[in-house]
């Protein structure tokens, strides 16, 4: 599983509902479950009675893992995040958090003997090297004139990046890893923009009539990386004769990439391929300076052409907001590598999408709004041919409908569920929170959904998943949501003061083999330092 996946999967829950959600986070310690018991007496299924929450919670069961994220708020002037994996006994569902100890590391930024202009901003990313959850990092963003204050994790590996304006074009980022023993004051020097290596250049397509590569190529992106270390150059725009100019950070050996520019022709992303002396190479060395790249050739002749796409659902409605897109890959070539388009539109109020390709075959894919009764569209070989244009009908969605329930058989309302798919052209999520009978009914695209039931964080309910729902045509999802176990603790700083204000994310180790992490439940710390969070009782499917 990807890591875009892996994130997506953890935040999509955030997206909708963010009204609730960013009030809930706004309040100190976020909004305490409301009490459904006064007395062991009032649970069921061998539940108790939390003492101070007054929640009907979970005695027994087996001890589980679960990953913690703890991210105090930024004034607090501590580690941006912190990351751990803990074993939780439901007999002493305690865990205390303690954060590791910090240094301040404080300094500025400087290009070569000269002190950037303070009207100059400059910004900084530090991202943790070594990750305690697959998929999370831990950063820290700071833009400031010339100077910088960061708060990290003592010993601790980050990777600094470093972001400067430059003329013509702009300045590579710096990157260097960096890790503090102790509080510092350090200056960064970034080197002057006449001592980066420098590539120019131009872009040049086959003429339609002779086939020769002597027609220039204007507003094409133009940008390159180092072959091992990957590091990245800035990234110009052609000119009117096909030229470009970009610096990258250090010596090495570059791949030059082209790709199509904001209002340039449709031309696909592709790595060039360079006539280095007598052979074809895949990069080009470059060294401090000036270094003369040889033309680049585009994989296609310069013939775009008007195409019109009308989407309309099964009932003949236009669809307005829909996405258009077409897609293709071409066959290596001595001159070039890994090429590829991408050309997308969206449809107007008449349902109405308009672009411009290259005349060739393409996969064709139509993604309709999430809010409407008609399902995405797919082709995989449309031959785009002089002045295009057809209508496309979309098929009628699925419908899910189910009830969510607790572990007691009580229906639930306000509960959010949530179906997500990861498809080839991106992925889709549909939304639906029940109603006071506890039912949801909504309509999807046919797929493989991961199902998610998140109930509000005031309810003393957990969250549920339930990956690998095949949905292809209408089907009822019922879901009950398991025991409630109320984990509990405090987040002191290193010094054993307490954290008012953090906010505590549990996440759960997903199914064999992709092993991603699921979200499970989040709360923040209160004006002591204390947290509840409402756990499902056994580890998820």
């Amino acid at each position: 599983m990807t890591r875009f996946w892996q994130l997506s999967v953890l935040l999509f829950t955030l997206c909708c509902g963010a009204a609730e959600g960013t009030a809930a986070l706004a309040v100190l310690g976020g909004p305490v479950p409301q009490p459904n018991c006064t007395a062991s007496s009032d649970c069921s299924g061998g539940q108790v009675c939390h003492a101070e929450l007054r929640v009907c919670s979970a005695a027994e069961g087996h001890e589980r893992q679960v990953a913690l994220k703890v991210e105090p708020l930024p004034e607090a002037a501590l580690v941006p995040s912190h990351q751990l994996v803990v074993k939780i006994d439901p007999a002493s569902p305690v865990v205390d958090v303690t954060l590791p100890d910090q240094v301040r590391v404080t300094g500025r930024v400087r290009v070569e003997d000269n002190a950037l202009e303070s009207s100059v901003e400059v910004s900084l990313v530090v991202v943790a090297i070594d990750e305690v959850i697959p998929g999370e990092v831990r950063s820290s963003f700071i833009s400031t004139s010339n100077a910088f204050e960061l708060y990290l994790q003592r010993g601790a590996a980050y990777e600094l990046q470093i972001s400067a304006p430059g003329p013509d074009g702009g300045r590579p980022t710096h990157v260097e890893t960096v890790r503090y023993e102790a509080d510092t004051d350090v200056t960064f020097w970034l080197k002057s923009v006449s001592d980066l290596p420098t590539l120019e250049g131009r872009v040049v397509a086959p003429a339609p009539d002779t086939g020769l590569f002597t027609e220039r190529v204007v507003g094409a992106r133009v940008s390159a990386y180092e072959q091992t270390t990957l590091a990245r150059c800035t990234t110009g725009v052609t000119g009117e004769k096909g030229n470009y100019t970009i610096r990258c950070p250090e010596e090495g050996n570059y791949v030059v990439t082209v790709e199509a520019g904001s209002g340039g022709a449709p031309i696909p992303r592709f790595d060039a391929r360079l006539l280095w002396g007598s052979a074809w190479v895949d990069a080009l060395p470059a060294s401090k300076g000036l270094n003369p790249v040889p033309d680049v050739h585009l994989p296609v002749a310069l013939n775009d052409q008007p195409v019109s796409l009308q989407v309309r659902g099964g009932d003949g409605t236009p669809i307005n907001g829909a996405t258009v897109r077409l897609t293709a890959t071409l066959e290596d070539d001595e001159r070039w590598r890994n090429a590829s388009f991408s050309l997308n539109a969206t449809t107007d109020r008449t349902g109405i999408a308009s672009l411009r390709a290259i005349g060739r075959s393409y996969a064709l894919s139509v993604i309709p709004p999430s809010d409407v009764a008609w399902a995405r569209f797919s082709e995989d070989a449309w031959d785009v041919t002089l002045r295009e244009s057809r209508a496309i009908e979309l098929p009628a969605r699925p419908r899910v409908t189910g009830t969510v329930q607790s572990a007691a058989g009580e229906r639930l309302p306000r509960v959010r569920v949530a179906l997500r798919a990861e498809a080839a052209d991106g992925p889709s999520e549909f939304v639906a929170v029940t109603d006071e009978l506890g039912e949801y009914s909504l309509s999807v695209d046919p797929g493989v959904y991961h199902v998610v039931a998140e109930p509000p964080v005031d309810s003393g309910h957990p969250s549920s998943a339930t990956p690998h729902v095949e949905v292809l045509a209408d089907r009822v999802h019922e879901a009950t949501l398991p025991a409630p176990l109320i984990m509990e603790g405090s987040v002191f700083a290193a010094d054993g003061a307490p954290v008012a204000g953090a906010l505590v994310e549990a996440l759960e180790e997903g199914p064999a083999p992709a092993a991603e992490y699921w979200r499970i439940a989040r709360t923040r710390t209160d004006d002591t330092g204390r947290y509840f969070l409402v756990l499902p009782l056994e580890a998820g499917e």
